[in-house]
């Protein structure tokens, strides 16, 4: 859940996740990465705490998705010049993250935010599934291997993901391609398919 409210920075959302009794804090993790990723294309955290039942997580309150701003186009779809500038946007924002050591593992329309009130700022959100793929300390890459359950949303996920291979680079790639044409076309064409 997601809540806004006014601070002396302005304007800030809450997101809120209920204690699990001996599991770990997906919030915390997430406000975690954040933090070590801060940087462009990347929402400022104010604050992470855990108070009675809950852990709470507090950050600059950003605009509309890239998801909502396709809903509310006449068209349902943007224009190749928009996508080719979001595009660009968030190839930079993606190898930000990638340069740091991380994949998002979730790259589709609604994790990517515009600014507020700057809409020519877009920033990436919903680190909940990301991982390292390569330990800063050594450089040493993950291990390639399959059979691993795919995580992030089907009909942006890489075909290697939904294989079951480890996710890296590539697949967020792959996943921000989909994102681009889903973008451009206002749907994908596996979306009829059940």
């Amino acid at each position: 859940m997601i809540f806004k409210c006014e601070s002396s920075d302005g304007l800030c959302a809450f997101k809120f996740e209920k204690k699990r009794p001996n599991k770990r804090s997906l919030l915390k993790s997430e406000s975690q990465i954040m933090e070590y990723l801060k940087g462009p294309g990347i929402p400022k955290i104010m604050l992470y705490v855990e108070e009675d039942d809950f852990n709470i997580m507090i950050m600059e309150l950003l605009g509309k998705s890239l998801e909502g701003l396709l809903k509310e186009s006449p068209e349902k779809k943007f224009s190749v010049k928009t996508v080719c500038m979001l595009g660009i946007e968030m190839v930079k924002i993606l190898e930000y993250i990638h340069n740091k050591h991380f994949i998002h593992r979730d790259v589709k329309p609604d994790n990517f935010l515009i600014g507020n009130p700057d809409i020519k700022n877009i920033y990436i959100i919903d680190f909940g599934l990301a991982k390292k793929f390569m330990s800063s300390r050594t450089g040493k890459h993950a291990k390639f291997c399959t059979n691993k359950k795919w995580s992030g949303t089907s009909r942006f996920a890489s075909a290697n993901s939904l294989r079951g291979v480890v996710q890296s680079r590539r697949d967020d790639l792959e996943s921000l391609g989909y994102l681009l044409l889903y973008l451009m076309k206002g749907s994908l064409p596996w979306d009829n398919i059940s």
